[in-house]
């Protein structure tokens, strides 16, 4: 289990779907850049061509991987892409536990004034994040005197998720 004055704990390291997306674009830019290199019949065009998208996918490719992730710090959680970074306050913000429509996975999603944040609850494979993880951001959730109906829920979703009991809401 993490210590209720934990720092930051990474929760996952994946690439973002707008980074995966980059990548194939380059890497189907490189491949019609050969294609005309081979129709114009140059061979000079066609290896410079070639040599610069090709750089520009390996680079892409090396930073998407490099930069991905997602962590919480304190009750604040913190996705980074490729190229950007979000951060919302869970125990501030309109927070629900959803399933993913194509892969069925559990997904936490986070609102506030300065956007969303999306985390998908399972790691680089099929597994969901350990039980210490989901109940971290249970805590955080809860966290600060939550008095809303809809963060309680998603407090008590992440707590059976990670196999502990749910939380039950103080009555006010």
């Amino acid at each position: 289990m993490y210590p209720a004055n934990r720092g930051r704990i990474r929760l996952v390291y994946r690439p973002t779907r707008a980074a995966r997306a980059t990548v194939i674009t380059l890497g189907v830019a490189t491949a019609l850049v050969a294609v005309i290199g081979i129709v114009s019949l140059s061979i000079a065009a066609y290896i410079a061509s070639i040599a610069i998208l090709g750089g520009l996918f390996w680079i892409s490719a090396f930073v998407m991987v490099l930069r991905s992730g997602a962590w919480l710090d304190g009750t604040t959680l913190i996705t980074r892409g490729a190229l950007t970074t979000h951060r919302c306050n869970l125990a501030a913000s309109a927070v629900q536990v959803s399933r993913d429509p194509g892969s069925g996975a559990p997904v936490l999603t986070a609102r506030d004034q300065s956007g969303t944040v999306r985390v998908p609850l399972r790691e680089t494979g099929r597994r969901l994040f350990a039980p210490g993880k989901l109940q971290a951001l249970a805590d955080a959730v809860l966290a600060g005197g939550r008095q809303d109906a809809a963060g309680w829920e998603a407090a008590s979703q992440l707590q059976a998720l990670a196999g502990a009991p749910p939380v039950i809401p103080p009555r006010y």
